[in-house]
């Protein structure tokens, strides 16, 4: 079962990845955007959905960190033979 739960956490943290991805690009356009523009009447509702968007790449950082670090103690653990 170990296995089991390991290989859908992995494929878990495959797909945060990529979600993770998409939205640093997201935010990155967004930036371009605010610098390209800085006069815009609209700049600080960028400004605010772009702290958004930061905020939730770090909480999505961390989640990936923590889910790879468990993935990776559950293969060492069904593989004790194996050295990290």
């Amino acid at each position: 079962m170990t296995l089991t739960l390991a290989a859908l956490l992995a494929r878990n943290v495959a797909d945060e990845r990529e979600i993770f991805a998409r939205e640093a690009q997201y935010a990155a356009d967004l930036m371009k955007q605010i610098a390209d523009n800085p006069e815009s009447a609209v700049v600080g509702g960028d400004l605010a959905r772009l702290s958004q968007r930061v905020t939730e790449l770090v909480r999505r950082a961390a989640t990936i960190k923590a889910s790879a670090e468990a993935v990776e103690l559950m293969n060492v653990d069904s593989n004790p033979q194996e050295e990290r």
